[in-house]
């Protein structure tokens, strides 16, 4: 039986599976882009969904594995759970709103270890910072937090001109 080498444009890339772990929380909008960016899209908000943006990794790492035959790509990858909310002056709203996108963060971590896309995230602390974005008479509310994610090993397949290299 003749194994199928995979070519880089049939490769799924790393933000194209946090996409489609993303798309299983249909009650919330998601996004890949840069915090200017997402500011300039939370401005042309009209509900009160709660956002999924997967930040652009600004750097990562390849953990190179069994004799360099393996090769694990790691960006540093943050992403932000935020929710519109009102400011008030003892932040309890703010409190509320926190807790529930924490919540939300923990049930995207277990679908991203079920979803088979990356190795799985256990036995590990997960940091996240408290985001708080504010607008005229409101704000977008929530924490980013940093996963450490690696894609599925991707295994060297000797032939260059796969991708493009001849």
């Amino acid at each position: 039986m003749e194994e199928k080498t995979t070519t880089i444009e049939e490769k799924e890339t790393f933000q194209q599976k946090v996409a489609k772990v993303a798309a299983r929380f249909k009650d919330c909008h998601y996004y890949f882009l840069n915090w200017a960016q997402l500011n300039e899209q939370l401005d042309m908000y009209q509900d009160d969904k709660p956002v999924i943006c997967f930040l652009l990794p600004p750097t990562g790492y390849f953990d190179v594995r069994q004799n360099g035959d393996t090769i694990v790509d790691n960006p540093v990858t943050e992403i932000t759970f935020i929710a519109p909310g009102k400011m008030d002056q003892d932040t309890q709203i703010a409190d509320v709103i926190i807790e529930r996108m924490k919540y939300l963060a923990k049930c995207f971590l277990r679908e991203l270890n079920k979803s088979g896309y990356f190795e799985i995230i256990d036995k590990t602390q997960i940091t996240y910072e408290t985001v708080l974005e504010p607008r005229t008479d409101d704000a977008y509310i929530g924490v980013t937090v940093t996963l450490p994610i690696s894609d599925a090993p991707f295994y060297l397949c000797g032939e260059t001109k796969d991708f493009g290299f001849e």
